[in-house]
């Protein structure tokens, strides 16, 4: 193997080393390991949820956004892997497309919330490691048209 194809499976190992401690951090609801994950030093830095109107754009936002995330989730039910990307952009850039089967129980409403989500991640490599710099999720629009010609426009959620 080349030494071009071995950093290559390197950075790969690396990213999804990143990808599962990510997805280790959602399942148990810990925070810290979470925005340990994040580029605490990006002028980039780019978080949006879907509950979010807006981005969130410094890590202390991040951070905030976590800690108080414990105050309104109770666990999370369901987290499984449906579709999986990953690429590299260069030498030091990579984003991650993964689609997630999800359940999350809060502490605010007493049904559960569950349904997919869609998930880009993207990554930089900064002082010889993999951080994200660059976090979206979002559930699909259901798009219905009415009888009386009215579209109706619904996330694709199931409440159970």
């Amino acid at each position: 193997m080349s030494a071009k194809e071995t950093r290559r499976e390197s950075d790969l190992a690396a990213i999804n080393d990143v990808y599962e401690r990510w997805c280790r951090a959602w399942r148990t609801l810990d925070s810290k390991l979470m925005v340990s994950l994040f580029d605490q030093d990006s002028e980039g830095l780019l978080y949006q949820s879907e509950e979010n109107p807006s981005g969130l754009f410094k890590y202390s936002e991040v951070v905030a956004y976590w800690e108080n995330a414990l105050n309104i989730l109770d666990k999370v039910t369901e987290w499984r892997e449906l579709v999986k990307r990953v690429a590299l952009v260069g030498s030091d850039a990579a984003w991650i497309w993964a689609e997630m089967m999800t359940g999350l129980t809060a502490k605010i409403f007493p049904q559960e919330l569950g349904g997919k989500i869609r998930c880009s991640i993207g990554l930089r490599r900064t002082n010889g490691s993999w951080k994200i710099v660059h976090y979206h999720e979002s559930r699909q629009l259901l798009m219905n048209p009415g009888a009386d010609g009215v579209w109706t426009f619904l996330p694709d959620v199931t409440l159970k």
